[in-house]
Parts: structure tokens; C-alpha cells; sequence
């Protein structure tokens, strides 16, 4: 069983958060819901969020009173969300190819500024059910609803393209995936899913013995589009080695009356706050990797890791 205080600790592992502090995707991080599901193709029930197609793409709860469509486990397999619910999107590949691509769609809080920087963020993990993993993952911005009605994929290029292998292999923890993308202006609508054509798709088989019915499987959570200029910058790395450089946990734009709680590699709180103010110097813990979870007052929660070095 997976442990949700340290997995998804560790699926940030050598990442630096950009999230920032006004996200305009609303509900993305999926928690705000019309009733809970209570069966498969009801993303419609993640308030905002819809399918631009005619697939089905799921919506996962904890409130759900069937195990099919809950959180942690559910029909795909078994993991932990940041909070309890997040989506779900399948491309089945071999044996219907066409059939089934789904993806999931918001509106924006407000539409994007022109040659405007923004930090854009989400994460992911494989399902354990799935069969094969996927070369990419792409977000799509559009100034208008998507009009095409089909459950092939659909003919657009994304302008943002995720093609790291180990961050879309992985079914056992969260992956965190970001960019930085510059506004042409005007854009409306997120979309995220595979927007390869089927001919030049490319995945690859693991832990498989039906090549004829595979798919991949994707749980999606936690999806953030903000400014640049107002992101809460976590560094990865400081040194209270006493040289008067980098000597505490500096977090650029942290708002005030922000919750940091830092863990060790077994998942215990070893510091926390409930006003962090930029003071934080390791105190005696050994040099290596910690974990931590930031609330700020303003936005969603950001995690990952952090290591203190002194020598």
C-alpha cells in the first residue's frame, strides 16, 4: 500500500515548484464536485471540468459509495491523490485505436494575456492496470470550445508537449510535470490529454501479455496555469554552513501566514510552521534530502524536495 504523506513526496524528487499564487484553472486540483460518482465517464461531476469529446474520461472521489470510483483504490488500480478526488483519461491503442481518446477540458478563470509568462503545472501517474505507456502527454490552449464531437484523437497540435518517458511510466507515484508557455493572447480553454495522430503514436509495452487489448491509463490532479511573475519560487538546495550565504530555507514570494511542515525520508515531521518566515536553517538534522509541504494562505499547496548541505 502506497503512503500518501511520503509517496508523493518522493514523485517530486529533484523538482523545483513554480506553482504560483493565483491559479486561474478553477477547480484543479478537483475537489469541488456536483455529487460524488458513482460510476465510470463522470468527469462532468468535477465542477468546471468536461470532456471536449464524445469519450468518456473519469472523475475519482473518496466520497464515492462504490470502490469502482473512489480514491485511493479504484477500477485502474491504486493511488493516493493530494486530496480526494482527481481525474482519469484512457487511450486504448491496439484494439481499437480510434475509439476511445479521451481528454479532459476547463474554461479558464480568465483568458490569457498576450506575450504574458505562465507557469503552467500538473501531475500525473500511469494506472496499474494499464499495459503500455505513452511518448507524450500535450496541453492544449484554445480561444474557443473545442467542435469536434469525436472520440478519435483530436486534430490539434498542443502547445505544450511532455515527452519524458520516466514521468509517464511511472504507476506508482505522482509525477510532476511543468512548463513555461508565453500567451499569444486570448486563450479560453485548457485541454489535456494525447494528441498524437494513431499513425505515428508511439508507446511502449511493460508487464504485458495481451498486445491485443492494451492501453495506457492516465490519473490527472492538481492542474495550475498562473502568472509567472507571481510564483512562489522553492529552491532546491541551501547551505547553513555559517558563511552568511544561503544560510536559511529562502522562499521568493511566500505570502505571509504560510504552513510549512518538513519531513524525513520515513515520512516524520522534523519542522513546521504556521507563519513561515524565510528562518528555517536545518537546525541539527544531518545533510541530505528532506521533503515539504507548503500551504500557502493564497493558492493551492506546493511539495517537493529541498536539501541542506553544509559541506
Amino acid at each position: 500500500m502506497k503512503r500518501q504523506a511520503l509517496y508523493i513526496l518522493l514523485a517530486l524528487l529533484g523538482f523545483t515548484t513554480l506553482r504560483a499564487q493565483v491559479n486561474i484553472v478553477p477547480n484543479g486540483d478537483f475537489e469541488d464536485y456536483n455529487i460524488c460518482p458513482v460510476g465510470p465517464d463522470e468527469l462532468f461531476n468535477a465542477n468546471q471540468w468536461f470532456d471536449p469529446t464524445y469519450a468518456s474520461p473519469d472523475y475519482f472521489n473518496a466520497c464515492s459509495p462504490l470502490q469502482f470510483v473512489s480514491v485511493p483504490l479504484n477500477y485502474m488500480g491504486h493511488q493516493e491523490g493530494s486530496g480526494e478526488a482527481y481525474s482519469g483519461i484512457g487511450i486504448h491503442i491496439t484494439a481499437q485505436p480510434n475509439y476511445l481518446r479521451e481528454y479532459i477540458s476547463v474554461k479558464l478563470i480568465q483568458p490569457l494575456d498576450a506575450n504574458k509568462k505562465y507557469c503552467v503545472s500538473y501531475l500525473i501517474s500511469l494506472a496499474e492496470r494499464s499495459k503500455l505507456y505513452l511518448s507524450s502527454i500535450g496541453v492544449l490552449f484554445t480561444d474557443t470550445i473545442i467542435p469536434t464531437p469525436i472520440g478519435g484523437p483530436l486534430p490539434f497540435s498542443p502547445q505544450l508537449l511532455n515527452s519524458a518517458s520516466n514521468q509517464l511510466s511511472d504507476s506508482i507515484v505522482w509525477k510532476l510535470i511543468e512548463f513555461e508557455y508565453t500567451a499569444t493572447g486570448d486563450e479560453n480553454y485548457l485541454t489535456i490529454g494525447c494528441f498524437e495522430n494513431t499513425a505515428n503514436l508511439s508507446y511502449t509495452y511493460f508487464n504485458n501479455t495481451d498486445t491485443i487489448n492494451a492501453f495506457a491509463y492516465y490519473y490527472i490532479d492538481d492542474v495550475s496555469v498562473a502568472p509567472c511573475e507571481n510564483s512562489i519560487n522553492i529552491p532546491n538546495i541551501f547551505t547553513p554552513n555559517k558563511d552568511g550565504i544561503n544560510e536559511t530555507f529562502q522562499i521568493k514570494a511566500l505570502p505571509e501566514n504560510s504552513f510549512l511542515n518538513i519531513y524525513n525520508r520515513w515520512g516524520n515531521i522534523v519542522f513546521k510552521s504556521s507563519n513561515y518566515l524565510n528562518d528555517w536553517d536545518g537546525g541539527d538534522l544531518a545533510d541530505g534530502i528532506y521533503y515539504y509541504i507548503l500551504k500557502p494562505n493564497i493558492g493551492s499547496q506546493k511539495k517537493g524536495t529541498v536539501t541542506i548541505l553544509r559541506n
